[in-house]
């Protein structure tokens, strides 16, 4: 996730916080931040999400089918959902008793799941998608008046899904989506069909590779699609706004170039295909939903150096975030401390050494400010109320910046690509990464990361002239 003003050229305000209830109850999958999210009794394999979207009076008709395998016997299971009205529940075609509590769907099946049984889940509700208001944006499904989008980092994906609502279970997807005429609904993974008829439009899009629940978007309205390809033979396809498709062509332009550096520095580009939605709305941020990042309206308005930044950003996670996703999300600093300094490589690469230096300069002394309380965020484990903190981005970067001038730029590289390698399309936590830098390079990285990942103190640094 990119938060409007955290990171910037021209404008940082350092210290601005995206605020998350944690709950507590022993159904969640063992996130220390989220005890509630997820479920640790069985594996997802694969979630079907029909929606019937009605765009005028702003409900939706849903089936979800979800593919999943016992991880011991089930006499009784969770799933994270705090959407509509249940009409009806089956699990393996039978019906079965469920209730709701706070935010928890718990099925009772008629008979148990056998420990590494395989069973398939079909829940049918309809009515508004409401998002998660409690941290004064809302997560989830957001309706505004001319269509939809959805952004739901970290938990708003049980608004309007059933799910096992971590990402600690990926899984792959298809949705499909029924929108009126006149509209195009665009998500994750490739578009492999659509229907039309006089009235209405569906729309089927795959998403192969595994993926984070909270990263699953849709997003409906009149776009138009501009498509193109990397000099790799990555495939981009972008969904623009119909009245701003020309100026935002333009913008995303870049995407080509940015895909071709970053997988010369990191590796193949993980997906079947990339590109960007821009809604009709504006929001105070940009996220990285998988294969498809979401923008507000805005970027066609930010001056150009900003425009890169935040697109590259985004990019940047599909390897560092949705590839290699968090373990709990105490692991953030894995996401954003690596994006924002993976974008900040762009300027070294499109602009030059000078300018890369001044931008780290920039940022070594947004986090090194004395006597400023918000500098007692540790960025290696943040609280659950943090994890969208300045620091976590800026301080984030700088870990990696003072690990590369440790290292060098050979060692630093390789480590990066074996540490991604490593783990892509699973889970990482922080101690997995410095391991993995560890085998890398040789040395006992200890001091160094409980340093600038656990010490409020910024560390001292010295600046090449």
């Amino acid at each position: 996730m990119r938060v409007w003003g955290l990171r910037l050229w021209w404008i940082v305000v350092l210290g601005a916080v995206w605020p998350v209830a944690a709950l507590s109850d022993p159904a969640g999958i063992g996130d220390p931040y989220f005890p509630l999210m997820g479920n640790s009794g069985y594996d997802v394999l694969h979630y079907d999400i029909e929606l019937d979207v009605a765009l005028a009076q702003q409900t939706v008709r849903a089936v979800v089918t979800i593919d999943l395998q016992a991880l011991a016997t089930l006499e009784q299971f969770h799933l994270d959902f705090s959407g509509p009205e249940i009409s009806a529940l089956e699990v393996n075609g039978a019906p079965a008793a469920f209730e709701r509590r706070a935010g928890e769907l718990v099925v009772t099946p008629v008979r148990p799941i056998l420990s590494t049984e395989q069973a398939q889940v079909r829940v049918r509700y309809a009515g508004r998608f409401q998002a998660d208001q409690r941290d004064g944006f809302g997560a989830g499904w957001q309706h505004y008046p001319t269509g939809v989008f959805v952004a739901s980092q970290p938990d708003g994906a049980a608004t309007w899904f059933p799910s096992n609502d971590h990402p600690l279970d990926k899984a792959t997807f298809t949705f499909t989506i029924r929108v009126p005429a006149g509209n195009l609904a665009a998500a994750n993974g490739v578009l492999i069909d659509t229907r039309y008829e006089p009235t209405a439009a569906t729309y089927v899009w795959h998403m192969a590779q595994p993926m984070a629940t909270y990263l699953a978007t849709v997003n409906i309205t009149d776009f138009v699609v501009v498509e193109s390809q990397s000099v790799g033979g990555v495939p981009i396809r972008n969904y623009f706004p119909t009245e701003s498709a020309p100026r935002l062509e333009e913008i995303f332009e870049v995407q080509a170039a940015m895909l071709d550096f970053y997988e010369s520095l990191i590796g193949p580009y993980p997906f079947d295909v990339y590109g960007a939605v821009v809604a009709r709305a504006n929001f105070p941020f940009a996220l990285e939903t998988q294969t498809l990042s979401l923008f507000p309206r805005d970027i066609a308005r930010i001056p150009r150096p900003t425009v890169n930044d935040i697109i590259a950003h985004e990019m940047v996670h599909q390897w560092f975030g949705n590839s290699v996703s968090v373990q709990h999300w105490r692991d953030i600093w894995l996401n954003e401390g690596f994006a924002t300094y993976f974008a900040a490589l762009w300027v070294e690469h499109t602009d030059g050494p000078a300018a890369f230096q001044r931008l780290m300069e920039n940022y070594y002394a947004m986090i090194s400010q004395p006597g400023d309380q918000q500098r007692e965020v540790r960025i290696g484990d943040p609280g659950a109320q943090q994890l969208f903190h300045g620091l976590v981005y800026v301080r984030g970067a700088w870990t990696l910046h003072a690990l590369r001038q440790l290292l060098g730029d050979e060692v630093f590289f390789r480590a990066i690509r074996e540490y991604y390698q490593r783990y892509a399309y699973g889970n990482a936590s922080i101690a997995d990464f410095i391991a993995s830098v560890e085998a890398t390079s040789g040395l006992d990285l200890g001091a160094f990361f409980r340093q600038w990942l656990y010490e409020p103190r910024t560390p001292t640094v010295r600046f090449s002239s």
